[in-house]
C-alpha cells in the first residue's frame, strides 16, 4: 500500500497526455512565429502572387515547423525528469523563445536584418552603449513588455492544458513532414534558377537553412552563372597592397581628415551647416555625387582608408593589415594622431585601419556624445599645437566625431529647425505617421547645425596656430542617415544602399589649383588614391585601390558596396542589393524598384574587385 510520502509511479498514460499538452504549447509558438514572419514579409513590400504566397506559407511550416518540432521533442524528453521540472523549463524556455521572436521581428522591421552574432556582440560591447542609446521611457516600456510576454506564456500554457486533440496534432505533423520535403525540392529549384521573387521571401525568417544543393550540382558539372554568386566570394588571405608602396623625395603636405559619423550629403548646405559650407564655397573642392563604400561604420571607414571593397574586412582583420593611407603615412615619416569620440574597438578599427599606429588611443574622454566630441577636438588641437612647436615632419591627423550619429546636441543650443522630438525613441518609429520623417529629420538637422558650429570653431583654432599651412583637409562621413524617405520603415542606416544611407559630403581643401564644385560621381575608394598621390606615392592606383583620383571625371563603372551582412553593386545610379541568402533587389538611388537585372559585365567586374587583393 502506498503512503502519502511515497513517490508517485511513472504512468505512460499521464506521460502521453503531458506530451500532447507540450505539443499544443509548441504549436501556439509556431502560430506566433507565423505572425512574426508575416510582419517581416510586409516590411519587404513584395508584390502579391499566389505562387509566391504559397512559397511563403510552406517556408513558415518548413522552417518554424522544424524548429518547434525539435523544441517539443526536447520538452517531452525532459518530462522524464519529473512533471514539475518539465513545466517550469517549458514555461521559461517558451517565454524566452517568445521574447526572441518579438525582439528579432522588431529588429527586422527597423533595420531589415535578423538578430545575428556580430550585432549581438556589438550591442553587448562597451561600444554598443555609444552606438545605440535609449531614453528611460524605452527601458520602462521594454520591462513592461517582458512582463506582458510572461503573462501571455502562462495563458498559452493554461490553454494548452484545456485543449486536447492528439489526432489533429498527428495530422498536422504528417502535413509538416510532407511540406518540409516538398519545400526543400522547390527551394533547390528556386535558388538554381535564381528566382528572386521567391528567394527574397526567405529573408523573412531568421537563420534560414533551406536546401540549395549548389555544391552537389557543381560537383556534377551543373553550373549556372547568376548574381547571387557574389555573396559567396570570400577574400581569404589578403595581399594588400599588391606591391610595396614607393615614395618620391618631394615635400609632403600635412593631412587633416575630419570624419563625421552619419553626416548626410544633403545636410551639408548653407541652411543646415552654413559655416563649413561657406568655407567650402570659398576655397574648397566640393563633390556633389560622392558615395561611401557601405552603409555602416565598419565598411564606410574601411573603404575610406583602404580604397578597396568592404568585402575584404574580415581578411584585413584576421591578418592585422593596416590601410594603405596609414601605411603611407607611416612610411613617409608623418607624425600621426588619431582622435575619435567613439571607441575604436567595435568595429575593430584598432586591428584594421589604424593597427600600425603606435600608442593608439582606443577610447575618448568625456561622458555623453557632445562632451566626447568637444573633448576629442580639444585633444586633437593639443596634438597640433605640440606638433607646430616641436616637430619638423608633417602631421597626419584624423578626427572622428559621433554626436550626429547619436542625435545629440547640448540642451541649451538653439534649435534652428522646429521639432517636438528631443531624443530618438526607436520604439515609436513607424511607417504610418506621415509627419514623423520630417520631425526626425529636423532633430538630425539641429544636431548637424551644432556640429557645424564646433567644426568651424575647430578650423578657426587650427588656422590661428598655423597648422593649415601646406595642409590637405578632408571633410566627409562614414555613411549617411535615412529618415524613412524610402517609406519602407527604414531609419538611420545599414538597411539599404539608397542615396540617403550611402551618399556623404566630400570636401577637400589644400590641393593646389583644385577648388570649386564637381558633379561627377566619386566614391570613398577614390580618397586613398588622391591622398597617396599628394603624399608622393609612385605606385599605380590599382596596387592599393579600386578607385580613381577624386578629380578624375571618368566613369567609375562598377562600385562594390557592403554592409555588416549584405553586399551591393552600384552601376549608373542603380543598386543591386544582394542579401545573405543570395536573393537580390534592383532599385534606384531613391529606393524605387527598377526592371531588369545586372549585366554580366558588371558581375564580372564586381567579382574581379572582390578577388583582386586575395591570395
Amino acid at each position: 500500500m502506498s503512503t502519502k510520502n511515497s513517490p508517485r509511479r511513472f504512468s505512460w498514460q499521464d506521460y502521453g497526455k503531458d506530451c500532447v499538452q507540450l505539443a499544443v504549447f509548441a504549436f501556439f509558438h509556431l502560430l506566433i512565429a507565423g505572425v512574426c514572419q508575416y510582419l517581416c514579409l510586409r516590411v519587404l513590400q513584395l508584390d502579391f502572387h499566389i505562387r509566391e504566397a504559397l512559397f511563403s506559407l510552406m517556408l513558415w511550416l518548413a522552417h518554424y515547423g522544424s524548429v518547434f518540432a525539435g523544441v517539443a521533442v526536447i520538452w517531452m524528453l525532459l518530462r522524464f525528469f519529473g512533471k514539475r521540472f518539465s513545466v517550469v523549463f517549458s514555461l521559461i524556455s517558451g517565454w524566452l523563445i517568445f521574447l526572441l521572436l518579438i525582439f528579432d521581428t522588431g529588429v527586422f522591421l527597423q533595420w531589415k536584418f535578423h538578430i545575428n552574432m556580430p550585432m549581438v556582440a556589438l550591442f553587448l560591447s562597451p561600444a554598443g552603449a555609444e552606438l545605440v542609446t535609449f531614453p528611460l521611457f524605452m527601458y520602462i516600456v521594454g520591462a513592461l513588455g517582458i512582463l506582458a510576454a510572461a503573462g501571455i506564456e502562462i495563458f498559452l500554457w493554461w490553454a494548452s492544458h484545456k485543449l486536447y486533440f492528439p489526432k489533429t496534432l498527428l495530422t498536422i505533423f504528417v502535413i509538416a513532414v510532407v511540406n518540409f520535403l516538398v519545400f526543400q525540392v522547390w527551394n533547390v529549384f528556386v535558388f538554381y534558377h535564381n528566382r528572386n521573387t521567391y528567394m527574397i521571401r526567405t529573408e523573412s525568417v531568421p537563420f534560414f537553412f533551406g536546401l540549395t544543393a549548389n555544391d552537389l550540382l557543381k560537383k556534377h558539372g551543373v553550373v549556372r552563372e547568376n548574381q547571387s554568386l557574389l555573396m559567396n566570394v570570400k577574400a581569404g588571405a589578403l595581399r594588400y597592397p599588391l606591391s610595396p608602396l614607393r615614395f618620391s623625395a618631394e615635400k609632403r603636405p600635412n593631412v587633416l581628415m575630419i570624419v563625421v559619423d552619419s553626416l548626410r550629403a544633403d545636410c551639408f548646405n548653407a541652411e543646415v551647416m552654413p559655416k563649413m559650407f561657406h568655407r567650402a564655397e570659398v576655397d574648397g573642392a566640393r563633390f556633389l555625387h560622392h558615395y561611401s563604400g557601405g552603409n555602416c561604420t565598419r565598411t564606410g571607414m574601411f573603404t575610406l582608408f583602404y580604397g578597396i571593397p568592404g568585402t575584404y574586412w574580415n581578411a584585413a582583420l584576421k591578418s592585422n593589415t593596416p590601410s594603405a593611407v596609414m601605411q603611407a603615412a607611416k612610411a613617409a615619416g608623418y607624425e600621426i594622431g588619431i582622435y575619435s569620440s567613439t571607441l575604436l574597438t567595435n568595429p575593430e578599427l584598432h586591428q584594421t585601419v589604424f593597427c600600425n599606429v603606435p600608442d593608439l588611443r582606443l577610447s575618448p574622454r568625456g561622458g555623453g556624445s557632445t562632451s566626447r566630441d568637444q573633448s576629442t577636438i580639444q585633444d586633437m588641437l593639443s596634438f597640433l599645437s605640440q606638433h607646430q612647436k616641436n616637430s619638423k615632419s608633417p602631421y597626419f591627423a584624423v578626427l572622428f566625431l559621433d554626436a550626429i550619429h547619436a542625435n545629440f546636441m547640448p540642451k541649451n543650443y538653439p534649435k534652428r529647425f522646429p521639432t517636438d522630438i528631443d531624443t530618438m525613441n526607436y520604439m515609436t518609429l513607424n511607417n504610418s505617421d506621415p509627419t514623423l520623417p520630417g520631425r526626425v529629420l529636423n532633430l538630425y538637422r539641429n544636431c548637424s547645425n551644432w556640429m557645424d558650429f564646433i567644426l568651424d570653431d575647430c578650423m578657426q583654432k587650427v588656422s590661428e596656430m598655423g597648422a593649415l599651412q601646406d595642409t590637405i583637409v578632408i571633410l566627409t562621413s562614414d555613411h549617411g542617415q535615412e529618415a524613412n524617405e524610402t517609406r519602407t520603415n527604414s531609419w538611420a542606416h545599414n538597411s539599404n544602399y539608397t542615396r540617403y544611407q550611402i551618399q556623404t559630403p566630400m570636401v577637400i581643401w589644400g590641393i593646389p589649383g583644385k577648388k570649386g564644385v564637381f558633379s561627377h560621381v566619386t566614391t570613398h575608394m577614390d580618397v586613398p588614391v588622391t591622398l597617396l598621390r599628394a603624399m608622393g606615392c609612385e605606385n599605380p592606383a590599382s596596387d592599393f585601390s579600386t578607385g580613381k583620383d577624386l578629380f578624375d571625371p571618368s566613369d567609375r563603372g562598377t562600385v562594390v558596396l557592403s554592409s555588416y551582412l549584405n553586399r551591393g553593386i552600384l552601376v549608373d545610379g542603380k543598386i543591386l542589393d544582394i542579401t545573405q541568402s543570395g536573393a537580390s533587389r534592383f532599385y534606384d538611388m531613391d529606393g524605387k524598384k527598377v526592371p531588369g537585372k545586372l549585366p554580366r559585365q558588371n558581375i564580372l567586374e564586381s567579382l574581379e574587385q572582390m578577388k583582386r587583393y586575395a591570395r
